[in-house]
């Protein structure tokens, strides 16, 4: 502040400042300096990826290297088939043979909730959940939702795809707790079948951007 006029300043370098002789000029230029430096400080944060260094290694024939005394071991290409993955991460999720799906905490916490709200003497309908059906039915319902584009099913797609689990009523059950646990994260569950990171920042970008 100038004690002499009574003005805001506010220095930018060692050799300009900027004066504000309205008080409502400077809280207007504080509020859009902050808002600038907090988009710089979320872009910066996002798109600053770092990039590792890559040195080429020449190939050199047993004669060469005696011809120049390298003593070096040589470079030796690995087989193709050392590491080697069949088909894209989505194709290995949509798998009928795979099962990709893993508990965590939350569903635990639900299965804990189901048993306690059912006995055990319950009929079939009412059965207790056990964790390899919860992470069988969890698997299903992501594949199909991948596929089919949406997370709402019918009861005749349930009576179709979803009774070989076993009872329609408890398949109906992790079903509402993977609707509230897909809209809680808001992506599929599985790994292979989210969106690149990339993707995910620059959503959460956007997001900050419209705040």
């Amino acid at each position: 502040t100038n004690r002499f006029l009574h003005r805001m300043m506010w220095k930018g370098g060692n050799d300009w400042m900027l004066e504000f002789p309205d008080r409502n000029q400077w809280t207007f230029f504080k509020d859009m300096h902050e808002e600038c430096y907090n988009r710089n400080i979320r872009a910066a944060s996002v798109k600053n990826i770092p990039i590792p260094g890559v040195q080429l290694v020449e190939e050199r024939s047993h004669e060469e290297r005696s011809r120049t005394d390298d003593n070096t071991p040589p470079f030796v290409r690995n087989s193709p088939r050392y590491i080697q993955q069949v088909g894209s991460d989505v194709e290995m999720a949509l798998d009928p043979l795979r099962n990709l799906y893993d508990m965590d905490s939350d569903d635990e916490k639900w299965l804990l909730s189901e048993h306690g709200n059912n006995h055990p003497a319950a009929d079939d309908q009412h059965q207790i959940i056990s964790e390899e059906y919860l992470e069988k039915a969890m698997n299903m319902f992501e594949k199909f939702s991948y596929a089919e584009g949406r997370e709402n099913f019918t009861d005749s797609e349930f009576e179709g795809r979803f009774t070989e689990l076993g009872p329609v009523e408890a398949g109906k059950a992790v079903y509402e707790h993977w609707k509230k646990k897909r809209e809680k994260m808001g992506m599929p569950l599985i790994r292979h079948l989210q969106p690149p990171l990339w993707e995910r920042y620059q959503q959460q970008l956007n997001e900050w951007e419209h705040k």
